[in-house]
């Protein structure tokens, strides 16, 4: 029973430190996936992350595209219903 536990805390522990880096690393992964889409690159000067209204919400600033398609976006609000 005691190994059933310890297995337990460490399946939680291993859980939650996924998700602190999925968290972490959603904007970047995001770009990357972006610039693939458009056959270039994506560069952010400034990402803020937060949770607001049942909404996971990430702040971009300075998004320029490069590629197939070409610009700038001064700031970008990119809401997500988890």
């Amino acid at each position: 029973m005691k190994k059933l536990l310890v297995i337990g805390v460490i399946l939680v522990l291993l859980l939650c430190a996924l998700g602190v880096a999925a968290w972490m690393y959603a904007p970047v992964i995001g770009l990357r996936l972006l610039g693939q889409a458009i056959g270039g690159t994506v560069q952010a000067s400034s990402v803020e992350r937060g949770y607001k209204e049942g909404l996971l919400v990430f702040t971009l600033d300075g998004v320029a595209l490069k590629g197939s398609v070409e610009g700038t976006i001064k700031k970008w609000h990119l809401r997500i219903n988890p």
